[in-house]
């Protein structure tokens, strides 16, 4: 907005701005839906398997003490590990509040931020991802300035500034200081993010600003890069689902042979005697 209203377009930054916000807001929404049932079901599983734990199994132990009975393994272990966070809950607590305090703390500094976004990059999975959404970020934005006339030194600085990962960004801030210099932007966006932005990428912009029409290969790079966010994170989810039944399978069968193999072995020693 400070752009726009300094150059004097700031009905068209608007109008660019709110296409840019509802464009995002729609990938948001997307990814949001394609997690929310793994999430909802790994959340529902582990209040389950906490609730038997410490609820329901510690009262079968009641019973099951008063026998000569001795516990299969999977009771014995379930019972072993509640039987330690109730010797050790105090403790357990410390060490996590702890964990959450100094890793908040590192990430409200500017190099514990820098070092936690340049770790989540490399991540296998969700790092190729946070590099796809940034770039696309970054030609949204300065797609939209460069369309309503904003100088491109101030758009590139903006753009930089939007990315969402501050590896990026420092990158991106180079950027800005070598075509302030008087460098091509494709030439100095490939010198800085070439192990950043795909090579077919840094191609569409050198050849989009070759022929002027920066602002169309930004867009359509934007756009490209969204379906490849939106695909991947399909991909990803789409198998989590069966994988998610199986866990959810075997952690009830877990359960329910933990609480019902000593009732058996009950039932059997007393059909005996």
């Amino acid at each position: 907005v400070k752009a726009g209203e300094s150059a004097g377009v700031l009905d068209k930054v608007m109008f660019q701005l709110a296409d840019f916000i509802a464009h995002d807001l729609k990938l948001r929404m997307g990814i949001t839906q394609a997690i929310r049932y793994p999430s909802i079901v790994v959340g529902i599983t582990m209040l389950v398997g906490i609730f038997a734990v410490t609820y329901i199994l510690p009262r079968f132990s009641t019973l099951f003490s008063n026998t000569r009975i001795e516990l299969p393994l999977p009771t014995r272990v379930l019972l072993g590990i509640d039987q330690y966070v109730n010797d050790h809950w105090q403790g357990i607590i410390f060490f996590v509040l702890f964990f959450i305090f100094v890793f908040w703390r590192a990430l409200r500094t500017k190099i514990g931020l820098y070092n936690w976004h340049k770790f989540v990059l490399n991540l296998p999975v969700f790092g190729p991802l946070a590099q796809k959404m940034a770039i696309s970020r970054f030609c949204h934005v300065l797609d939209t300035l460069d369309r309503t006339g904003v100088p491109i030194l101030e758009a590139l600085d903006i753009a930089g500034k939007t990315a969402g990962n501050t590896f990026i960004e420092d990158r991106l801030a180079k950027v800005h200081a070598d075509v302030e210099m008087g460098k091509k932007v494709a030439l100095s966006i490939n010198l800085h993010t070439h192990d950043i932005f795909p090579p077919h990428v840094l191609k569409m912009i050198q050849v989009g600003e070759d022929a002027g029409a920066m602002d169309d290969m930004l867009s359509e790079i934007g756009d490209m890069t969204d379906a490849e966010v939106q695909d991947r994170v399909l991909k990803l989810t789409a198998p989590l689902e069966p994988i998610i039944t199986v866990v959810m399978g075997v952690m009830i069968l877990i359960l329910a042979l933990a609480i019902f193999l000593p009732i058996w072995d009950m039932y059997e020693a007393l059909s005996k005697s």
